[in-house]
């Protein structure tokens, strides 16, 4: 036990000393546009290249990340993380990884989000359903990447891309999930959990600056409180191939050390 602390400590230690040594793989370091892992004394980005305002509070964050701190969005709408740019648009090619994990066990008729792009209307990852949730018929708990108009003829998209949630992702308390959004092309959007691809959807037209979407958030909690940990922002689309070699490299070293 005393070895898995020090390679902990170890782990943690070179983390903060540098964002070169970020537990990415090394050729998508020069992609990186923004990181935060929560260990500033601040809470603001280790990385921010894009001048990025952020908005959260730094009140919130806690010891038990992931990887070393994190933030905790409490069950309210005021308490997620915020991030805000003209270039964080999803007009421009992005990816955003975030990892996340529940406070306490989900529970069926609760929900969370897990990410919002927001502008004129908003690109959601949710969890709702089941237990008498007021919002949908959903029988059980189901993950959704919904799409709510734009303007200018954007469709509508309610994309429920598992109708049993919490038979795929670890939805108890304190395990840890890692989350991917892809935007091609301002028109293609991919969904990733824990390195696997969940959905994949076309708009009916392409994403511009004139839909104003500028801003970016996690962990805004409808009722179940969300750990929020190690944002990453990509300014290209990450491959398949990509995103499950990330997973596999962090999920890999974590449960080496944690053995």
């Amino acid at each position: 036990m005393k070895l898995n602390h020090f390679l902990i400590f170890i782990l943690l230690l070179v983390l903060s000393l540098s964002s070169e040594n970020l537990l990415v793989p090394e050729y998508l370091k020069a992609n990186i546009v923004y990181y935060n892992g929560f260990e500033k004394e601040d809470g603001k980005g280790e990385i921010n290249k894009w001048k990025i305002g952020e908005k959260f509070n730094k009140n919130n964050i806690i010891p038990e990340g992931f990887i070393g701190k994190a933030y905790l969005s409490k069950a309210n709408w005021k308490d997620g993380v915020i991030l805000k740019s003209d270039l964080i648009s999803p007009h421009n090619p992005i990816s955003i990884s975030v990892w996340w994990a529940l406070k306490e066990d989900h529970k069926e008729g609760g929900s969370f989000e897990i990410l919002c792009f927001n502008g004129k209307g908003f690109i959601s990852c949710f969890v709702r359903g089941g237990g008498g949730d007021p919002w949908c018929a959903l029988k059980k708990p189901a993950g959704v990447l919904q799409v709510y108009y734009f303007g200018g003829g954007l469709e509508n998209i309610n994309g429920i891309y598992h109708y049993d949630i919490m038979n795929t992702l670890n939805l108890k308390s304190k395990k840890w999930n890692n989350t991917f959004l892809v935007i091609t092309n301002g028109i293609e959007i991919s969904l990733y959990h824990n390195g696997k691809k969940f959905g994949k959807w076309t708009l009916s037209r392409p994403l511009t600056e004139n839909d104003l979407i500028k801003t970016l958030s996690f962990g805004f909690a409808w009722g179940e409180e969300i750990i929020i940990d190690e944002i990453f922002i990509y300014n290209r689309p990450l491959k398949d191939e990509e995103i499950e070699e990330y997973n596999k490299m962090i999920t890999g070293l974590k449960d080496i050390i944690l053995k």
